[in-house]
């Protein structure tokens, strides 16, 4: 790893009356960091006077994660001074505003350290992402995230009518965003496009008034009050702990919810469609569990997230924990697709396909939900979808035979594809076994990418003869 760099920039200014005062400022740190210049000349004037200092700071790249001071010391006639003169104002009975400096009627100071805190974060984001921002009310997100490098752009009032949300990885809502900017709420409907053709939305904490508006993929309602978790240190439980969202890139475990600041989250979905997924749960002292503050949806060929766990209270204040579970959440975009490679390269037909055209393959699934007994399709239908069964089981029905069930589908299979790619009805019906959650693949984008890798092609069309002929001969086999 390399070494990290950082700025320091300060103002010192004069206290001293009449005569001003020379001295010598440096920065005292810990060792193995290097701080240039290692010292800076001061000349100041009498009081009030001020000049500007700036140091460029050197993290070596084995500091271990934790919290670092930098402790300022200004050396003036041989005597080390390391505080910082904070002002306290007491103004006039009746002032209707506070009082400041030149209104106060009484001026008095509080001495604190001269320093600052660097807070050194064991944490990886996924490479090579980029994203937009939508930011919402009093919103300092984007001042905390500035130090990691991230590719990010601010989406203006403006830019919500028309800019191409295609582009971006991950699209970020802010703390009430959609209650605070009317182009937005306006707008909604094309952020939901935008996850249905293959983007992440992550949606921070909204008011009541989201659930107004048609702007989550699936119904949903808050609790009135609100649920909500005040205490900061309420132990947070991992209900999916498989989840990519607390694996990668980093392996999130209860140490990541230490020192969080004011509280754990707020506006929890209430009750919600069975197709968000819970990622965690917390509660004050004597109430039930709130399962709804992280939850992660699919929604056509893209992921929906709400999050309602305060990543704007907690990014500010340099909560580590915090710091990496966003970086999970960003990193979904890719997770979602080495999540559906891994799981192409264990079905048949995918099984030959190279990293490059599994990737291709993952990127043209879109997702879907079936309630059980719920019919996928009949005999004779002329449909062009094929499907990889993740969760759950469908049964292959002969509707012409008495609606006898020759085979039971299980997660890992594809059933449609010798339909689609031969262009030929539907051999048999297909009904839920239970719930069941399919990765769906549309005839004419596999079709298409076959054009593109003519070797999958060939490979594909091999298969499905090797296919026929087992078929065929289990078929005979019945009959005798």
């Amino acid at each position: 790893e390399a070494a990290q760099q950082l700025t320091l920039k300060l103002v010192v200014r004069s206290n001293t009356e009449n005569t001003g005062a020379t001295g010598v400022l440096r920065v005292e740190h810990p060792a193995g960091w290097q701080v240039e210049p290692p010292q800076i000349d001061l000349a100041l004037g009498p009081v009030g006077d001020a000049q500007t200092a700036k140091f460029e700071v050197t993290i070596p790249p084995d500091a271990p994660p934790g919290q670092y001071p930098l402790r300022y010391i200004v050396n003036s006639d041989g005597r080390d001074y390391d505080v910082v003169l904070e002002p306290v104002y007491l103004g006039a009975p009746g002032l209707p505003y506070l009082p400041d400096g030149a209104t106060c009627i009484k001026e008095a100071f509080i001495t604190k350290p001269a320093e600052v805190t660097v807070q050194v974060i064991d944490i990886t984001f996924m490479p090579d992402l980029k994203y937009a921002y939508v930011e919402g009310a009093g919103d300092k997100m984007m001042t905390a995230l500035s130090h990691f490098g991230l590719n990010f752009h601010r989406v203006s009032d403006d830019e919500l009518d028309f800019i191409d949300l295609s582009q971006f990885d991950a699209v970020v809502i802010g703390p009430n965003a959609y209650l605070v900017r009317d182009n937005l709420r306006k707008n909604g409907a094309r952020f939901l496009t935008y996850v249905e053709q293959g983007g992440t939305l992550i949606v921070q904490y909204q008011a009541y008034g989201y659930q107004d508006g048609d702007f989550a993929p699936y119904p949903f309602r808050y609790h009135q009050p609100h649920d909500r978790v005040t205490y900061e240190d309420a132990p947070v439980t991992l209900l999916a702990p498989d989840h990519p969202l607390v694996n990668l890139p980093n392996k999130i475990t209860a140490d990541d919810f230490d020192d969080w600041v004011i509280e754990r989250g707020l506006y929890f979905f209430g009750e919600w469609d069975p197709r968000y997924e819970p990622m965690l749960a917390a509660n004050d002292p004597g109430e039930e569990a709130k399962r709804g503050g992280m939850l992660v949806a699919g929604y056509g060929r893209g992921t929906y997230v709400y999050a309602a766990y305060s990543f704007f209270r907690q990014l500010p204040a340099g909560v580590p924990g915090a710091f990496r579970l966003l970086a999970n959440l960003l990193s979904l975009p890719a997770a979602r697709i080495l999540k559906r490679t891994t799981l192409l390269k264990d079905v048949s037909i995918f099984a030959f396909m190279d990293e490059t055209q599994l990737r291709a393959v993952a990127q043209i699934m879109s997702e879907r939900w079936l309630a059980t007994e719920s019919w996928l399709g009949h005999e004779g239908d002329v449909e062009d979808e094929m499907y990889v069964i993740t969760q759950g089981a469908v049964e292959i029905i002969r509707e012409s035979s008495a609606d006898q069930v020759i085979h039971v589908a299980q997660p890992g299979e594809v059933i449609g594809e010798m339909e689609v790619l031969g262009h030929i009805p539907r051999a048999a019906a297909m009904r839920a076994k239970g719930n069941v959650h399919l990765l769906v693949i549309s005839g004419g984008d596999f079709r298409a990418l076959m054009q593109i890798y003519p070797d999958m092609s060939a490979r594909v069309i091999q298969m499905l003869v090797d296919k026929m002929v087992v078929t065929g001969r289990e078929n005979r086999e019945e009959v005798i």
